[in-house]
């Protein structure tokens, strides 16, 4: 505790056993907080009451005063049962206000869910669905708690929930940065706060939504939403950070009830519960054993809204760009053959392999001198008045294949239709191979024989 705790709680303690306007005396006390004491008196008459007076330094403005003494009077013009009686608001003999109220029985429900250990899910719902019937009443009279947590949530020896502290958040609001910081950190109200409450933008009841299901989410999980080694972080947390869902914190828990926390704490108050009529609504569903309605809805939007994002991130591209991918596939997955780039590459190839065999000859025989070109021309063109004779004077037809028009036009069937290229040049080794041709004396190998068919498709492209 810093040294004003220790004032505060020493001024408090110093107050046990005096007696307040010569009314009240104050027999003990049950409490400290960041704004004011709470002690247990008994009237003059013998009845007894609780009094809340304000710390001096927090006394001292005028404006928290004013709060204060009208705080009290809405929430004792509200007559509702959850809130705590006031019965009168008045100032001590030092100037500081006070406010008595009826005097409860009982524990608060942090205080019972550590003893216990746990609280069960339908004794939380219905301690929420007095919480929020008290919310409605307030939210109605345009009074805004600001403060509800497990500490400020009362439950009596009947079992009864009573909300505590009324107007205190918005008197800490409304007081100044300083009174705002101190208060926040000696409450613990942090971890229950909104984050719109945490950036100073205006507020509604949705702030009072947002701490219910805070405070739902610390004793189902008997952890906060966010923790934090220092105030600073936790602050800065609640302020940025989503809530996680509570089914990965603690698995156990109802599906259905897990819904309302979850709904109840969205981040964007937008998408929050929009009152606490219609939270209220979610909670009695729960405990009727039906679904919530409103959560379940939304949850349903919110997904509805959120799977076509996932489904581009799974497919990395828009729809449109996958349709068109897809159309495009199917144009082009049925026939190779279409691929222009396919036809392309085959007349690419049977190009090189031409050359290749050209360069081949060169490398081996050398370039032809003028006399062996004169030669080979000789040669060649008796080589080809023999064949025409014989083929003239020959019975079989195989041997027509060999003729230089019928190997000359190979080439082109290779370069329009791939598959022919095979079928032709096994029926001429086929054809030659039956009918070998004679070979004139001093003639070079590729003049005839099975070599001599593909002379000719060497001239083609050069005639072309």
């Amino acid at each position: 505790m810093s040294g004003s705790d220790n004032e505060d709680l020493e001024i408090s303690q110093a107050r046990v056993g005096t007696t307040v306007r010569e009314i009240w005396k104050l027999d003990s006390l049950l409490g400290v907080g960041g704004m004011a004491a709470v002690y247990s008196a008994t009237h003059k008459l013998g009845h007894k009451a609780a009094i809340k007076i304000l710390h001096p330094q927090i006394a001292v403005s005028k404006e928290l005063r004013a709060r204060f003494e009208q705080e009290a009077q809405a929430i004792s013009k509200l007559g509702h049962p959850g809130t705590v009686q006031v019965f009168d608001v008045d100032a001590t003999e030092d100037g500081a206000p006070f406010m008595v109220m009826e005097l409860l029985n009982g524990e608060s429900l942090g205080q019972r869910a550590y003893r216990l250990g746990n609280i069960a899910e339908d004794d939380l719902l219905r301690y929420v669905d007095g919480v929020l019937d008290v919310m409605i009443a307030a939210h109605a009279a345009g009074i805004v708690h600001r403060d509800i947590k497990p500490d400020n949530l009362f439950v009596t020896r009947e079992g009864q929930v009573k909300v505590l502290d009324f107007g205190i958040a918005r008197m800490r609001e409304s007081g100044g940065g300083g009174v705002r910081t101190r208060t926040g950190a000696m409450l613990g109200t942090t971890p229950y706060m909104a984050p719109e409450q945490i950036h100073a933008k205006p507020v509604d009841g949705r702030v009072d939504l947002f701490a219910i299901g805070a405070t739902m989410f610390r004793i189902l999980t008997k952890r906060r939403i966010h923790e934090a080694e220092t105030d600073a972080e936790l602050l800065m947390k609640m302020g940025s950070t989503p809530a996680p869902s509570i089914l990965l914190v603690q698995p156990t828990i109802s599906p259905r009830l897990a819904k309302v926390v979850d709904r109840a704490l969205v981040f964007d108050r937008d998408r929050r519960y929009p009152d606490a009529v219609t939270m209220q609504a979610d909670v009695r569903a729960v405990l009727r054993g039906e679904d919530p309605p409103h959560a379940s809805a939304a949850a349903l939007v919110s997904e509805e809204r959120t799977a076509p994002e996932r489904q581009l991130g799974s497919r990395g591209a828009s729809p449109s760009a996958g349709a068109a991918t897809d159309r495009a596939f199917a144009k082009t997955a049925p026939g190779v053959a279409r691929n222009p780039v396919n036809t392309g590459l085959v007349v690419l190839l049977g190009f090189m392999m031409l050359a290749v065999g050209a360069a081949g000859a060169f490398y081996f025989w050398g370039p032809p001198s003028q006399s062996s070109q004169r030669n080979a021309a000789e040669a060649e063109s008796a080589e080809t008045q023999e064949d025409e004779r014989e083929a003239a004077s020959s019975s079989k037809p195989a041997l027509a294949s060999q003729t230089p028009s019928a190997v000359e036009s190979a080439p082109q069937a290779v370069s329009a239709e791939p598959s022919a290229a095979p079928s032709v040049s096994a029926s001429a080794a086929k054809s030659t191979a039956a009918t070998p041709l004679p070979r004139p004396t001093g003639s070079k190998p590729s003049s005839t024989g099975l070599v001599k068919p593909k002379k000719p498709a060497l001239k083609t492209p050069g005639r072309n």
